[in-house]
């Protein structure tokens, strides 16, 4: 099953849309006021603008640009069967949680181009240097360790605050890259990172390095995810 925290998406890509459009006519703006008496509020207009297109370049990357990260792991989980259960942007701390039989994985989307070499924890963007110059504002292509160190504390925190027999509960990293045809060459990542085609059969290999939890485990991890999530899902049915 899927969860999507669909309302909290919404007003993301929303919010996207409205800085980039507003970033755009801002330059816009500098362009048509560059006169020597409207000089000066052409010069904050050029300012202005060059920082909110940015910033607009960043969220639409992240929450408007194909795949989206909600419909590509949608797919890439399509036939994991019912013992998973996947969480979008609905829990307190990382954007993507997914429930498995042995725990849980913290699951971070990279929507970007390659070529991209990993070798244990130094990434190499092998993209063209024009091609990186023309990505500007994108995301940078670097290793979140940090970023995903900090979901899994927070993730655990939460498990422990809300039933403290969970605390111990085996909570795995994994970076999945979405772009289709992304060119995707590893050496031991750290955190292990794959493409979205091979997410399943990284679920499979973390099946076989953990063992189950407990039934009774299993059903506490289960409610308590849920009843974390139930802030922002507000009753959302989940995807099939």
């Amino acid at each position: 099953m899927i969860f999507t925290a669909t309302d909290y998406a919404r007003k993301r890509r929303s919010l996207a849309v409205r800085v980039a459009v507003l970033g755009f006519g801002l330059l816009l703006g500098g362009l048509f006021l560059n006169s020597p008496r409207t000089q000066p509020i052409a010069l904050f207009c050029l300012v202005a603008g060059t920082l909110a297109s940015w910033f607009g370049i960043a969220l639409m990357d992240r929450w408007v640009a194909v795949p989206r990260a909600e419909v590509a792991l949608a797919a890439a989980l399509s036939d994991a069967g019912p013992l998973f259960t996947l969480y979008n942007w609905a829990l307190p701390a990382a954007e993507h949680v997914l429930v498995a039989p042995w725990g849980l994985a913290v699951v971070h989307v990279f929507n970007t181009e390659g070529p991209i070499d990993i070798d244990g924890a130094r990434w190499h963007d092998r993209r063209p240097l024009w091609r990186r110059f023309l990505a500007f504002g994108r995301r940078a292509v670097r290793n979140p360790s940090p970023l995903i160190d900090a979901d899994i504390a927070a993730v655990r925190a939460a498990l422990a605050d809300a039933d403290e027999t969970l605390a111990a509960v085996p909570i795995a990293p994994v970076i999945v890259f979405t772009r289709p045809g992304l060119v995707l060459t590893t050496d031991a990542p750290s955190p292990m990172a794959v493409r979205d085609v091979e997410l399943r059969g990284w679920l499979r290999d973390e099946g076989r390095r953990h063992s189950a939890l407990a039934p009774g485990e299993a059903r506490r991890l289960k409610g308590v995810v849920a009843r974390l999530a139930e802030g922002r899902l507000g009753g959302a049915a989940p995807a099939e």
